[in-house]
């Protein structure tokens, strides 16, 4: 309730103090960040959760493929960048502010694992309370920016001041588990066999989604 709360607090804000022009190019941008970020996902956080009785192994072949993902999907949007560019020669910034997102989307990442761990350690006070901080962060940053005159950034720095948040809890405070970069083939099958179900699913329901 209070995360409800201090959204629509932080949306009336924002509102006043951004333009119409802001948002859409905001928003245009996390439409391709929308389509991107299973992929990077690939359903693996799923396929980890229902794991029963997971290895350490497990946990250090999910932390390198998630990560791994994110930063080829960074990769490929530079590559893709200078077409996009090219389509949207109004609007340069588009093409800045997505991959500056897909950057934040690899901040996400590197905390997925630990992030697992709490979800399986069934430590939801924890998570509620990190979610809250999140919020916070969210609340006051943005609309601290947006009334500081940096425009649409204020928004990108929104989605970043979140995930920030989060890194910090789940690897400095919380601290479920030690990160490895152990790789181990056979886990990393299983995950993603797994996790493309959950993929596609993920992508049918944003594509209905967006049709509708």
């Amino acid at each position: 309730m209070i995360t409800v709360v201090l959204g629509f607090i932080r949306s009336v804000m924002l509102m006043r103090l951004l333009s119409p022009d802001d948002y859409g190019v905001v928003g245009l941008a996390l439409f391709f960040v929308t389509f991107v970020t299973p992929i990077s996902v690939l359903g693996i956080d799923s396929a980890l959760i229902q794991m029963k009785d997971p290895k350490r192994g497990d946990f250090s072949t999910h932390f390198s493929l998630r990560l791994g993902l994110s930063i080829i999907i960074l990769f490929l949007g530079i590559l893709i960048s200078p077409l996009l560019r090219r389509i949207y020669l109004d609007q340069i910034i588009v093409v800045d502010v997505f991959l500056i997102l897909l950057v934040v989307n690899i901040l996400q990442a590197s905390y997925s694992t630990p992030g697992i761990v709490v979800r399986r350690e069934m430590r939801f006070g924890a998570l509620a309370v990190l979610n809250l901080s999140a919020s916070l962060a969210m609340t006051i940053v943005a609309p601290l920016l947006a009334f500081l005159g940096v425009g649409l950034w204020s928004l990108v720095a929104e989605q970043a001041a979140s995930q920030v948040v989060r890194w910090i809890g789940f690897w400095v405070v919380l601290r479920p588990w030690k990160p490895s970069l152990r790789f181990l083939t056979e886990k990393a099958k299983a995950l993603i066999q797994f996790g493309s179900s959950v993929l596609s699913s993920n992508l049918l329901g944003i594509t209905l989604d967006l049709s509708l």
